[in-house]
């Protein structure tokens, strides 16, 4: 019976093992907080590039972001509100242009009711494939693109 390696260390010197209350020092130059659910959040974060998504119209805050690789040059942005809204838009890397190809798929309850968490994310095998977990409606829907395929009930 071969014992696995010991697991190392995720802090690799006295500095980076520093904490100072909800703070966390890795380097000298890198700073993090403790966020909810004690998610490492980094303090200054230097912005390479954006873009402003012009039809983004979700009803309520969104609770979760997937990107995935396209085909052409292209990233495929999914985002799901509290009441189950998704919304996929294409992203063309070369262009910068965000208002490619892009569909919204409403609840199938319409979005009635109280919003709670949601989920998406994107097939790794065929893009065009999406699912949509929603917490209190103990949901996972499966789309084709926008046609309702599948869902199960958690």
């Amino acid at each position: 019976m071969s014992m696995a390696p010991a697991p190392r260390a995720l802090f690799t010197s006295p500095l980076a093992a520093a904490s100072t209350g909800s703070r966390i020092r890795l380097d000298a130059s890198v700073m993090l907080s403790k966020g909810k659910e004690s998610l490492l959040i980094p303090d200054n974060a230097q912005v390479i590039s954006s873009s402003v998504v012009d039809r983004c119209p979700h009803r309520s805050e969104i609770q979760s972001v997937a990107l995935a690789e396209g085909e052409d040059d292209c990233l495929i942005l999914g985002t799901v509100d509290s009441y189950g809204h998704l919304i996929v838009s294409r992203l063309d890397i070369v262009a910068d242009d965000i208002d490619r190809t892009s569909y919204s798929v409403p609840p199938r309850d319409c979005g009635v009711g109280e919003g709670s968490w949601a989920g998406v994310c994107f097939s790794p095998m065929q893009q065009s494939m999406v699912a949509v977990a929603r917490q209190l409606c103990k949901t996972i829907d499966i789309y084709d693109q926008d046609i309702h395929v599948r869902s199960l009930r958690t």
